[in-house]
C-alpha cells in the first residue's frame, strides 16, 4: 500500500498536468539553491510553476493520460529530474528555459510535451525559436492592417489627384 506522501504527489502531480496540460523536462544536477530560486522566480512570472519530481510516481500520473500514450517515460524519467508546466504560451517558457540553460551549462533541456505531442531536446529548443503567442498576433495584425493601409494611400492620392485636376482646370478658366 503506497504512502500517504506517495498519494500526495500523485495527486499533486495529476492537478498540475490538468491545469498546466504542457510541460518540459529538464535536468538541474549541480545547481546550487540560488541558481534554482532564479529559475522558479523567471518561471512564475511566466506562470510556469517548476518543481523537482519523483520520477517512478511521474511516470504513474503520465501513464494514466490518455493523450500521452507515446511518450517515452523510461527513457526520459531517470536520474534528477525538473518539470516546468505550463498553461500558456509554450515558445515563452521554453525560451526562458533555454537561455538559463546556455548561461548554466548544468542544466540540460530533456523533452516536453506540448499540445500533447512530445518533443525530444531538438524539439523544444525549436519550440524556443517560435515567436510567442502575442508576437504572432501583432504579426497577423500588421498583416490585415497591410492591405487596408495600402487602400487608404490610395485613395488619399486619387482625392489629391482630382483636387488638383479640378484646382488646375479652374486656374485656367478663371
Amino acid at each position: 500500500m503506497p504512502s500517504q506522501k506517495k498519494i500526495d504527489l500523485f495527486e499533486q502531480y495529476t492537478q498540475l498536468l490538468t491545469n498546466n496540460p504542457d510541460f518540459i523536462l529538464t535536468r538541474y544536477q549541480g545547481l546550487n539553491v540560488a541558481k534554482m530560486s532564479e529559475l522558479r522566480k523567471e518561471l512564475h512570472k511566466n506562470k510556469a510553476p517548476y518543481m523537482v519530481v519523483k520520477n517512478n510516481i511521474f511516470k504513474r500520473v503520465i501513464g494514466e493520460r490518455s493523450d500521452l500514450t507515446g511518450f517515452p517515460s523510461d527513457t526520459v524519467l531517470h536520474g534528477p529530474v525538473g518539470v516546468a508546466f505550463i498553461k500558456g504560451d509554450v515558445p515563452v517558457v521554453a525560451k526562458v528555459l533555454k537561455k538559463f540553460s546556455q548561461d548554466n551549462e548544468k542544466f540540460k533541456l530533456v523533452s516536453g510535451v506540448m499540445e500533447s505531442r512530445y518533443y525530444d531536446e531538438a524539439g523544444i529548443k525549436g519550440i524556443a525559436e517560435l515567436p510567442s503567442r502575442e508576437e504572432s498576433l501583432a504579426t497577423f495584425a500588421r498583416t490585415l492592417n497591410t492591405p487596408a493601409q495600402n487602400i487608404a494611400s490610395l485613395m488619399n492620392q486619387i482625392m489629391s489627384s482630382l483636387a488638383r485636376a479640378i484646382k488646375a482646370v479652374g486656374e485656367k478658366n478663371g
